[in-house]
């Protein structure tokens, strides 16, 4: 705990106040996605996004709700972090593994063709559904 200076107004004098910092564990997250396979590690310890192959026969529609499922959760389970911000890293990763699994569903090569295609929200074309990456990260205490 880092305390924060403020100044009383009845005595004049500097207080220090206890302030929780409580942080998402970033490294453990991403190793949490790894052995979800939505993301791996290469043989120099790069960690690279990769389809996550057990749902390429869904549809996209499906592909995306279960991507959105997963951001949801995450956002609302570090709700409180106060490194809320690093969080951008891990949504990356799924954006990245999101079309990964989508380039594999019709059997194209790079993640830039998908985002060509679909835009970079991969938005459906047939449901209207995209995938809802937070526009801002800030911290809420």
């Amino acid at each position: 705990m880092n305390p924060e200076w403020r100044i009383n107004n009845v005595s004049g004098k500097a207080v220090g106040v206890s302030k929780l910092m409580l942080n998402a564990p970033i490294k453990k997250i991403l190793m949490e996605l790894k052995k979800g396979r939505f993301i791996k590690q290469n043989r120099f310890g790069k960690i690279l996004p990769t389809a996550h192959t057990p749902v390429v026969n869904l549809t996209h529609y499906e592909i995306v709700k279960m991507y959105n499922a997963k951001i949801y959760g995450l956002l609302n389970f570090y709700n409180f972090a106060s490194n809320r911000f690093s969080l951008a890293k891990v949504f990356w990763f799924l954006r990245a593994s999101c079309a990964l699994t989508l380039a594999r569903k019709l059997k194209l090569k790079t993640m830039r063709q998908i985002f060509n295609r679909f835009g970079f929200s991969l938005k459906c074309s047939s449901t209207e559904i995209e995938l809802s990456i937070p526009k801002s990260l800030k911290v809420t205490h």
